[in-house]
């Protein structure tokens, strides 16, 4: 496995988080323009990237300990 230093994974724990809030907005526009599969799409993406950022979040957190 890579080692990855903090300030990293802080980094990419915050970019996952931005971009899942840009597959949020996403979801809201299609919802809006009745496309349901890119709306569908666009959700399932959003949750998996708000997932990953606080997955690292708790691996940031057990690291500092």
């Amino acid at each position: 496995m890579v080692k990855i230093n903090k300030n990293m994974k802080k980094i990419i724990r915050i970019l996952l988080q931005i971009t899942a809030m840009g597959h949020f907005i996403e979801f809201g526009f299609a919802i809006y323009e009745n496309a349901y599969i890119t709306a569908s799409l666009g959700l399932i993406f959003g949750v998996v990237e708000l997932t990953g950022g606080f997955i690292l979040l708790d691996e940031v957190k057990v690291s500092k300990k």
